[in-house]
């Protein structure tokens, strides 16, 4: 890709490194899904999204990629572009920004233009996106303090560009989550718990009343995305609202990250963190590969996070074996 990363890549001469984090070299990978990268291309082969999914980096291997080795402060999004002129995926890996004059937004603006894409994914909006709640309604400036993923859909809006938000349904996630043998209080307390640490984030000097008041349309959803008995959502309700504790800001991020850092705690909120996150990349993927069936460009915005544990497989995907994404 040289220096820009938001292009194609066009030279056929790579390096093909072995990368101890996706368990195969990036040539062994494309072989392995039938595209010899030293040879031109030829029509598609078929994909087995399966073996592509097994290509997903774990959390153990999330926390050794150089990216998350970096920390937040020393690099914000994580991107690449593969394919070719005919079809083309460009990830736009971001930390969630919710400053309107965050650099990371004119970054994100760039990258969607050079595209032109015609089809936009973005991460975490399907509720959103189904009511066409504020998309649309608000300009790509005004969406810059609410976070990058509405103003990325409002650019599409604003263009006349089909956008998506590729998440399963959360009852098919809380689903997925019993499947597993997850508790069912620890089920909610991960999703009650993700929206606390948004809520202390963006309002750090904020009441343990106004949180309280904050969650009530979030516990709402959870009752019916769940289908679980009134009296049992109750109790589990009161449980976590009582339990609320303000005394540390970080301590609910701590509880709902997915990666098992070495010397921190860990619990059975993060063990659902992570069955979470890596059910979600999943359908991510699915999605994707169903995308690129019938669309020659998708743009997508997604935490960086997200971006780095999909990289392998995407390359796979699109038969495109580096380099690797650009952090910065």
């Amino acid at each position: 890709m040289g220096s820009d990363p938001f292009l194609p890549p066009k030279a056929q001469e790579i390096a093909f490194p072995r990368d101890p984090l996706t368990r195969v070299s990036c040539y062994t990978l494309c072989m392995r899904f039938g595209s010899d990268p030293t040879r031109p291309r030829t029509a598609e082969a078929a994909v087995d999204l399966e073996k592509l999914k097994t290509l997903i980096l774990t959390p153990e291997q999330y926390r050794e990629h150089p990216f998350a080795r970096k920390g937040e402060e020393e690099a914000r999004s994580y991107t690449y572009a593969l394919g070719n002129k005919d079809r083309l995926l460009t990830m736009f890996g971001s930390r969630h920004i919710t400053d309107s004059a965050d650099p990371l937004y004119g970054k994100i603006h760039a990258a969607f233009a050079a595209m032109q894409p015609d089809l936009v994914f973005v991460e975490g909006m399907r509720e959103t996106l189904e009511r066409d709640f504020k998309v649309g309604r608000l300009t790509p400036e005004e969406t810059k303090e609410i976070h990058e993923n509405l103003y990325t859909a409002t650019l599409a809006k604003d263009r006349g560009i089909d956008v998506e938000s590729p998440e399963p349904r959360h009852s098919d996630e809380i689903a997925h989550l019993l499947e597993q043998g997850f508790e069912k209080r620890d089920i909610a307390a991960h999703t009650i718990y993700r929206q606390v640490n948004q809520f202390r984030r963006s309002h750090p000097s904020a009441s343990l009343a106004a949180c309280r008041e904050y969650l009530i349309p979030y516990l709402e959803r959870f009752r019916g995305d769940s289908g679980w008995g009134e009296e049992e959502l109750l109790a589990i309700e009161q449980e976590m609202l009582a339990e609320l504790d303000f005394a540390d800001l970080d301590t609910y991020g701590r509880l709902v990250d997915p990666i098992p850092w070495e010397g921190k705690p860990w619990s059975p909120i993060n063990e659902v963190s992570g069955a979470s996150s890596a059910y979600r990349d999943q359908h991510i993927l699915e999605r994707i590969a169903e995308a690129m069936k019938t669309h020659k460009r998708l743009f997508v915005v997604y935490g960086a996070s997200h971006a780095v544990s999909l990289e392998p497989a995407l390359r796979a995907l699109m038969k495109d074996p580096g380099p690797q994404g650009n952090a910065s």
